[in-house]
């Protein structure tokens, strides 16, 4: 996740239920936790949401569009602020999209 953010990149977390935990059964409180971890990491400029719901994404409390809101409030009741909201939900892949082509 460093090498991603030094190279200006965005790692995108999955709502996936294996990868958000390894044993299943994951909840969105594994995934607040997941994007917790990637912005301690490489930084609120470098995270952003890939919520895989075409694939088989989705786990108990964000399994489609209408529940990103839930996802929305537990991150901003762990902290973060509106303007740091912006950028994982989309700011960040928008501004790497837009530096790849570019190119």
């Amino acid at each position: 996740m460093r090498a991603i953010a030094a190279k200006g990149g965005v790692v995108q977390v999955t709502f996936y239920d294996y990868f958000l935990k390894d044993t299943g059964g994951a909840t969105i409180e594994d995934a607040v936790r997941h994007l917790l971890h990637v912005i301690a990491v490489a930084g609120v400029e470098h995270t952003g949401i890939g919520t895989d719901f075409d694939g088989d994404g989705g786990v108990p409390g964000i399994r489609n569009a209408a529940d990103c809101i839930h996802l929305t409030q537990r991150l901003l009741e762990a902290g973060l602020t509106a303007a740091d909201l912006r950028l994982i939900w989309g700011e960040n892949f928008l501004r790497v999209m837009e530096q790849v082509q570019r190119r």
